[in-house]
């Protein structure tokens, strides 16, 4: 039997409560809520209670936004989703 990308998505939908994703800007958030829709509970930072100012130690945008999310994880471990700048979102 062949299990469909549908089935899955729906599957870690399921799973899923709530996504913090890693920023105070509401701008950002509004953003990312429009593209996924409600299927998505979408939370900043503020919203999660989290008010820790996270280091950027590293050269590149990615491994910051990699230790971003991990820093996250650590402390609710929830799903983190990070925007790195220069990522548009397609609606």
């Amino acid at each position: 039997m062949e299990l469909s990308k549908e089935y899955f998505f729906n599957l870690i939908i399921k799973k899923m409560e709530s996504i913090i994703f890693a920023t105070n800007n509401q701008h950002k958030a509004d953003e990312v809520r429009a593209v996924l829709g409600s299927q998505f509970n979408i939370i900043t930072l503020k919203e999660a209670g989290i008010n820790i100012d996270i280091p950027e130690p590293y050269d590149t945008l990615e491994a910051n936004a990699a230790e971003k999310s991990k820093t996250i994880f650590a402390i609710t471990e929830k799903t983190v989703s990070v925007k790195i700048p220069g990522w548009k979102w397609k609606h």
